[in-house]
């Protein structure tokens, strides 16, 4: 697991074989297998695995969602 400087994690499980990169925020959110870019947020995102997150995009809360490839300044809420 990579953290990048000046983001936040809370509330979260951070499987392996994540990268995180600055200034994102994670919080109650569940990630495996995925790279997460500079300045995202993801808020009560479960189950996230083998995902690509682009700059700035926002995920509000859902769960279990498997290969997502989000672009940049992106905002989506996951369905249950």
């Amino acid at each position: 697991m990579i953290v990048g400087a000046g983001s936040v994690v809370e509330g979260s499980h951070i499987g392996p074989n994540v990268s995180i990169g600055r200034d994102c925020a994670l919080r109650f959110t569940r990630i495996t297998d995925s790279v997460v870019l500079q300045g995202a947020s993801l808020m009560g995102a479960g189950g996230l695995e083998w995902s690509l997150i682009g700059r700035f995009a926002t995920i509000g809360p859902g769960t279990v969602r498997r290969r997502l490839v989000i672009g940049d300044h992106t905002r989506i809420e996951l369905s249950a």
